[in-house]
C-alpha cells in the first residue's frame, strides 16, 4: 500500500505546492482514544503509526502529533480528507534519529500527482509544549525533474541525486 522510498530534501525542486500548519490539544486526543480505544486508532493510524506510539511513554503525545500531521497534510492538498483522501494515506514515519517524515500511500501519491500534474514531495516538521502538538507540511513539486531508477535527474544541472524515484516509472 505504501512505498517504502523515503528520501532527503532535493537539492532543487520546482515549487512550493501547498503548506499547511495544525496545532492539536493533547487532552483532546486523549479522551478520543479513552471514549473509543480501538476505533479511534485504527481508523486514524497506520500500523507503523500505532506501533511507534505505543512504544513511548506518552503515547497520546505522539497520537497527538501525527494526527496534527495528518491534518496538517490535508490542508497543504487543498482536497481535505475523506473525499479524494483518507485517514491512513499519509503516516508519519520516524528516521534512525528520530527525524519525522511522511510516506504517502501509492493512491496519496497518484491523486496528488493528478491533481498537479507532477510528482510530489511532503516535508512535516512536528512539535509540542503540553498540552498541545503542532505539526507544518510543505508539499513541493518536481516538474523539472526526471524521475526514475531511483535517481533524482535534474537536466538544468545534469546530476544526479540518489534517493529519489517516482513510482510511475518503469
Amino acid at each position: 500500500m505504501f512505498s517504502r522510498k523515503m528520501s532527503s530534501f532535493p537539492t532543487t525542486f520546482s515549487n512550493i505546492l501547498g503548506i499547511g500548519v495544525d496545532l492539536v490539544d493533547v487532552r483532546r486526543i486523549e479522551r478520543a482514544m479513552i471514549r473509543h480505544p480501538i476505533s479511534f486508532v485504527r481508523r486514524i493510524f497506520t500500523d507503523q503509526e500505532q506501533d511507534y506510539a505505543e512504544s513511548k511513554t506518552r503515547p497520546y503525545l505522539s497520537y497527538a502529533k501525527r494526527f496534527a500531521a495528518k491534518e496538517a497534510f490535508a490542508k497543504a492538498t487543498g482536497l481535505g480528507i475523506g473525499s479524494v483522501l483518507g485517514w491512513r494515506d499519509v503516516e508519519v514515519v520516524s528516521l534512525s534519529k528520530g527525524a519525522p517524515q511522511l510516506r504517502m500511500s501509492d493512491g496519496c501519491e497518484q491523486a496528488l500527482k493528478k491533481r498537479w500534474n507532477q510528482p510530489v514531495q511532503g516535508f512535516v516538521s512536528l512539535s509540542d509544549e503540553f498540552p498541545y502538538a503542532q505539526a507544518f507540511v510543505m508539499l513541493v513539486g518536481l516538474s523539472n525533474h526526471n524521475l526514475c531508477n531511483n535517481t533524482l535527474v535534474n537536466p538544468k544541472q545534469d546530476r544526479a541525486v540518489q534517493g529519489m524515484q517516482d513510482s510511475t516509472c518503469p
